[in-house]
C-alpha cells in the first residue's frame, strides 16, 4: 500500500514557529526533557526556532531524517505518515527532542547559548569565537609609562614646600618687625622709668604706675598674636612657654592695679623684655621656616642621611637613601625634647608659685601675695629662654640653605648618636672629572694597547678613583678588555693574573718593595706604576684636583666630636698623607681600616624605613656632612640652653622665695628683677651661639 505523504513548504513551517514564538523560554541551564516517542507518526511539535535553520535531533551532517529517511535540505520538507511512531538512530551526541509543553530555544548547531546573567564585558563576561582560535594571541593593552620620579617629586613640592613658602611670603615679616621696634622703644621707655624710681616723689609715684600700666596694656596689644595662642593652648589643655606669658601678663596687671593704692611700681619692664624676646623668637621661627621651603622648592632630587645602627666597632654610621618630602614635612614643626622640658619647668614654676603667694597671702597679705607670685614667674624664667630653640635653629639654618639641607626635626635629631662613623668613599673625596690622566711613559717591548688593557682590568677590578680615568683611555685606544684572576689588594697597589701574566699597578713604594727594577728617570710623583712579571712596563703620571665641597666636608667631620670620618673603599691612591696634602685638612681622627674590614663595611646598608636626619638637595660631601655635624651641635645647643636656663629660673624662684618668706619685700623691685634678668640672659645667649662654631 502507498503510504501518504502531506508536503509543508517554508510558509508552513514559518508558521509554526509564530504559534511558539509568544510562550515563555525557560533558562537555558535547565537539561533538556527527553524525547518521548509520539504514538501518533504525523504530528511533529516545533519549539520556537532561533533561525530559518530546523534541526531535529543532533545529527552529525546536514541531512533530516524523518521516519527512517534521508532527505536533503532545500525548499520544501516531506514529513511521512507512518503507522509506527518515528525511530531515532541512536548516537552518543544526540539529544532527545523537547517536550512540546517546554517551551525551549532551538540553535544553530555553530551557536553556543549565552547566559542571561553574564553582561556583556562585565568582570565575568567571556568572549565566544565561531571557529577555533588556533594560535592566535589577543593584542596587550597599551601599557602607559608610568610617572618617573622626577614628575611625582616635582609635584609633591609644589604641593607642600612651594604653596606654604606662598602662603608665608605673602604674610611677610613687616609686621613682626615693627612690633619688635615698638616693644623696643616700650621696653627703654619702662626701663628707664624702673631706673628713677628711687629719685620720685611720692606725690609723682602713682603718676609713674598709671604709666608703667599704659606701657604694659601697649606691649600686650603689640604682642596680641602670642597672648592669644597662649590662651588657646590653656584651652586646650595644653601649657607652652605663650602659656606662661599670659600667666605673667595678667599677674603683672593685677599687681599694677594693687599698686595704684600703695607706693611700689609694677613689674612691667620686665614683662616687656619678655615679650619682646618671644617676638624676636617668632620672627626667627618665621624665617627658618621660609629658608627651608625655599631650599626644598628648589629641589630636583632628594637624598636622605639615615643612621646604620652598629656599623663599626658597635658604633652606628651615617649613610644616603632616596628622601622624600615627606620626611620632612611631617616632622618639621614638632616640639623638640628640650622645648617639652623648658614647658614642664614653667607649668611647675606656676604651680609652685601659686603656692608660695598662698603662704605670703597669709603672712603678708592679699596685695603681697599677688606681688611675689608676679615676681616668681618673672625671675623663674628668663627673658632668653624664649629664644633658646629659635635662634640656634636660625644660626644653623643661614649656613644650611646656602649648602641645600634641611633638617627633618627633633625626630631625626634624635638618631645622632654621641659618637658615630661617616663613611667615605673614593666619589666623595674626589668627584668625577676630579682626577686625570696627565701623561704616560712605556717601558719594554709589549705591545702598548695590551699594557694599556692590563692596567684598567687591574683598576677596573679594584674599583678604586682610577677606574674611571683608565676605562676612559683603554676605550679612547680601542684596546681589548681583559679579565682579572686571583685579584689582590695591598696597601699601596693592586694585583692579579691575566692571560696567565702576573701584572702589578700601584705606587713607587710598593714596585721597590715587590723587587721592581726602575731604570733612571722612572721616579714620578703621584703617579702609577704597572709592572708585567717584575718588569716594568708603564708609568702613568695621575693629578688629582681638589674639591671645595669635599675639603670642606671632611674638614667638618674632622673637627667634630661626635663623628669621625672612616675609609671604606680598597683604593691605594687614598692614603692618610696623600690626603692630608692634597685636601690641606688635618685627618689625625679618620680612620683607615684593613682592606678586608673595608670590603665588609661597603657591604653593610642601612635599614629601609630608617628615619631621616636630614634631607639634602645637592651633591657633595660638605652638604650631607654638614647635616650630621650641624644636627649634632643643634641638638648640644638646645640641651645646654634648657639646663643654663632652668639652672638660672630657679635660683631666681628660690631667690624670691626666700626674700618673701623673710620678709624683705622691700628688695622686690622692677629694677632688682630686671637686672637679674638681664644678667642671667648673658649665658643664654652665649649658648644659642653654639651651632655658629660648626
Amino acid at each position: 500500500m502507498k503510504e501518504d505523504t502531506k508536503e509543508y513548504t517554508l510558509d508552513d513551517l514559518e508558521d509554526i514557529i509564530r504559534e511558539y514564538s509568544s510562550q515563555r523560554l525557560p533558562d537555558l541551564e535547565e537539561p533538556l526533557p527527553e524525547e518521548t516517542p509520539s504514538d501518533k507518526g504525523d504530528t511533529i511539535r516545533l519549539g520556537k526556532m532561533a533561525a530559518d535553520t530546523v534541526r531535529l535531533g543532533k545529527q552529525e551532517s546536514d541531512t533530516i531524517r524523518l521516519g527512517g529517511k534521508e532527505e536533503k535540505p532545500g525548499d520544501t520538507v516531506r514529513l511521512d505518515k507512518a503507522g509506527k511512531p518515528v525511530q531515532k538512530k541512536p548516537a552518543q551526541d544526540t539529544k532527545p527532542l523537547p517536550d512540546p509543553d517546554d517551551d525551549v530555544r532551538i540553535f544553530h548547531s555553530t551557536a553556543r547559548p549565552v547566559k542571561k546573567d553574564t553582561v556583556p564585558y562585565s568582570a565575568k563576561w567571556e568572549p565566544e569565537y565561531d571557529s577555533p582560535m588556533g594560535n592566535f594571541t589577543p593584542q596587550e593593552p597599551i601599557a602607559f609609562p608610568a610617572k618617573n620620579r622626577p614628575q611625582i617629586l616635582k609635584e609633591k613640592l609644589e604641593k607642600g614646600p612651594q604653596q606654604r613658602y606662598q602662603e608665608l611670603s605673602k604674610t611677610g615679616l613687616g609686621r613682626l618687625h615693627a612690633g619688635m621696634l615698638l616693644n623696643l622703644f616700650l621696653f627703654l621707655a619702662s626701663s628707664a622709668t624702673a631706673m628713677l624710681y628711687y629719685k620720685v616723689d611720692i606725690q609723682r609715684l602713682q603718676l609713674m604706675v598709671v604709666g608703667q600700666l599704659l606701657i604694659l596694656l601697649l606691649s600686650a596689644l603689640v604682642g596680641a598674636k602670642l597672648l592669644l595662642d597662649g590662651i588657646k593652648d590653656l584651652y586646650q589643655r595644653r601649657f607652652h612657654m605663650s602659656g606662661l606669658l599670659v600667666v605673667s601678663f595678667f599677674l603683672c596687671c593685677f599687681d599694677g592695679l594693687l599698686c595704684l593704692s600703695g607706693r611700689s611700681l609694677p613689674f612691667s619692664s620686665v614683662f616687656v623684655m619678655q615679650m619682646l624676646m618671644a617676638q624676636w623668637a617668632e620672627c626667627q621661627k618665621r624665617q627658618t621656616e621660609m629658608s627651608q621651603m625655599d631650599t626644598l622648592r628648589k629641589a630636583s632630587d632628594l637624598t636622605a642621611v639615615v643612621k646604620t645602627p652598629a656599623f663599626y666597632k658597635n658604633c652606628p654610621a651615617y649613610h644616603t637613601v632616596e628622601g622624600h618630602p615627606e620626611d620632612f614635612l611631617d616632622h618639621y614643626n614638632q616640639d623638640v625634647g628640650p622645648q617639652k622640658l623648658l614647658c614642664r619647668y614653667a607649668l611647675g614654676a606656676v604651680i609652685l608659685g601659686g603656692v608660695l603667694a598662698f603662704i605670703c597671702m597669709i603672712l603678708h597679705g592679699f596685695a603681697m601675695g599677688i606681688r611675689v607670685y608676679a615676681a616668681a614667674l618673672l625671675a623663674a624664667m628668663p627673658a632668653s629662654v624664649f629664644v633658646g630653640i629659635e635662634r640656634p635653629m636660625a644660626i644653623l639654618e643661614r649656613r644650611m640653605h646656602k649648602l641645600g639641607t634641611v633638617l627633618c626635626g627633633w625626630r631625626g635629631l634624635q638618631n645622632i648618636e654621641k659618637q658615630g662613623y661617616y663613611p667615605l668613599g673614593h666619589k666623595d673625596l674626589f668627584p668625577e672629572n676630579h682626577v686625570k690622566l696627565n701623561g704616560m711613559r712605556f717601558y719594554g717591548e709589549r705591545n702598548l694597547n695590551t699594557i694599556v688593557s692590563y692596567v684598567a682590568a687591574l683598576m677596573a677590578a679594584d674599583g678604586g678613583s682610577l677606574a674611571g680615568p683608565f676605562e676612559q683611555l683603554r676605550s679612547s685606544r680601542n684596546a681589548r678588555v681583559c679579565r682579572v684572576e686571583d685579584l689582590t689588594s695591598y696597601p699601596d697597589g693592586v694585583g692579579g693574573q691575566i692571560d696567565g701574566l702576573s701584572v702589578i699597578a700601584g705606587t713607587l713604594e710598593f714596585m721597590e718593595n715587590m723587587g721592581v727594577v726602575l731604570p733612571d728617570g722612572a721616579r714620578i710623583p703621584h703617579a702609577v706604576y704597572a709592572a708585567v712579571n717584575q718588569s716594568l712596563c708603564a708609568v702613568f703620571a695621575v693629578s688629582f684636583t681638589r674639591s671645595k665641597s669635599s675639603a670642606s666636608g671632611l674638614r667638618t667631620l674632622c673637627d667634630s666630636s661626635h663623628v669621625r670620618p672612616i675609609l671604606v673603599d680598597c683604593d691605594f691612591a687614598l692614603t692618610g698623607a696623600f690626603l692630608e696634602q692634597k685636601l690641606g685638612v688635618d685627618i689625625h681622627r679618620m680612620q683607615f681600616p684593613d682592606s678586608m674590614t673595608r670590603m665588609k663595611l661597603s657591604q653593610k646598608k642601612p635599614a629601609e624605613n630608617a628615619p631621616a636626619i636630614a634631607l639634602v638637595t645637592r651633591g657633595g660631601l660638605a652638604q650631607k656632612a654638614y647635616a650630621v655635624t650641624g644636627g649634632a651641635a643643634l641638638r648640644s645647643a638646645w640641651r645646654a640652653g634648657a639646663a643654663v636656663h632652668i639652672l638660672g629660673g630657679s635660683i631666681g624662684f628660690l631667690a624670691v622665695a626666700i626674700l618673701a618668706l623673710q620678709g624683705s619685700l622691700f628688695l622686690l623691685t622692677p629694677y632688682n628683677l630686671l637686672l637679674y634678668g638681664c644678667v642671667w640672659m648673658i649665658p643664654g645667649l652665649l649658648v644659642t651661639e653654639w651651632t655658629r662654631s660648626v
